[in-house]
């Protein structure tokens, strides 16, 4: 099947749009209007903020997921830790959480994908160890031609060479092999089982498809950060004019949320993510859009590290879902039917 984006942008026009409309109850308020409903009705807000949450989401991304086939949206759906737990590349951890679960089939491939959370415990606090997006291919589903799980493990995850000794006590047993690509070597580390497999497999034409996704994701950190601000000026301006007004009531729920933002965004980076070497380091560049990848029994698991919830609706004073939000699933779904035709492709060939 071979996605065509102006096929993708009538689907949307014709059927996302009108669901949009029917989410967007604030789009045309004035903000004097907005900031009295703040102001006097915190309680209501906050019921209709999380219904809003739970009727744009599921509503408009399952529409979305309909024009790549067989695929549902479910907010509040988690995906099994089994299915990661012998990936080699999750690193270690206390508590895991997940939602935002989309499930479908594409080439007679199923296919999961989440967003994840990992911490773990240390100095009796919980350190984040990673948070981003999982992507699961069962290469076994039971109508697939070309069932057969690998025969080996590979692993391949962003280039951490200060870390080498680190990585070759992790992959102990494994050997380390070149990527396809020369000038490649810098950006990725691929380590397997199976030297034979882990080459059939990993090619130019995959890799292409991990970076562009990775970089695409990488790029919104740049945009939800402006949009992040742009969104905590604007509660603090209503906060603003509420005190002004005599209202001295408790801070509504809204703005608590917007001070523990604040905070979080305060606090010191090399805290974040230092627990496990090979996930990222106390450098902000591999913070975020590290990507790592293993092929593992029957499954794939694709792993790319982001620090915002990617299928968030935007706060109640901006649309449920903007343009950009549509364009993130055209990219990503893009991404992993390419990805699972590569796979599958490079898994039947004879050389």
């Amino acid at each position: 099947m071979e996605l065509n984006k102006h096929k993708y942008y009538e689907h949307v026009e014709a059927n996302v749009r009108p669901i949009i409309e029917k989410h967007n109850l604030l789009s045309h308020k004035k903000k004097y209007i907005l900031n009295k409903i703040l102001s006097f009705i915190s309680s209501d807000l906050n019921n209709y903020k999380n219904d809003r949450k739970k009727d744009a989401k599921e509503a408009i991304f399952s529409e979305l997921l309909k024009f790549f086939g067989d695929f549902e949206f479910k907010r509040d759906h988690t995906l099994p830790f089994q299915y990661l737990q012998n990936s080699m590349i999750i690193p270690e951890h206390t508590g895991y959480a997940s939602e935002d679960r989309i499930t479908g089939v594409f080439n007679n491939t199923k296919i999961d994908i989440a967003e994840i959370a990992l911490v773990k415990r240390s100095d009796e606090k919980n350190i984040a160890v990673f948070k981003g997006l999982v992507i699961v291919l069962d290469i076994c589903n039971s109508n697939l031609v070309l069932r057969g799980s690998f025969k080996g493990n590979t692993v391949l995850f962003a280039d951490h060479k200060k870390h080498l000794d680190y990585i070759k006590k992790k992959f102990k047993g494994y050997k380390r092999l070149e990527p396809p690509v020369k000038h490649l070597e810098d950006r990725f580390e691929m380590y397997t089982t199976d030297e034979k497999e882990a080459n059939k497999i990993i090619c130019k034409k995959l890799l292409k498809s991990f970076i562009s996704l990775s970089e695409y994701i990488g790029n919104l950190q740049e945009q939800i950060t402006h949009s992040d601000d742009k969104h905590e000026l604007f509660c603090k301006q209503l906060k603003k004019e509420r005190e002004e007004q005599g209202n001295k009531n408790q801070p509504l729920w809204w703005e608590k949320v917007v001070d523990e933002v604040s905070e979080v965004k305060t606090a010191k980076l090399s805290d974040i993510y230092k627990e496990d070497p090979l996930y990222g380091t106390s450098e902000m560049e591999s913070l975020n859009n590290d990507i790592a990848c293993s092929f593992y029994g029957d499954k794939v698991l694709l792993t790319i590290r982001h620090p915002h919830d990617l299928f968030e609706p935007n706060p109640i004073n901006e649309d449920p879902i903007i343009d950009e939000d549509i364009e993130l699933m055209y990219h990503l779904m893009s991404a992993v039917c390419e990805i699972t035709n590569v796979i599958l492709e490079n898994k039947s060939s004879k050389k």
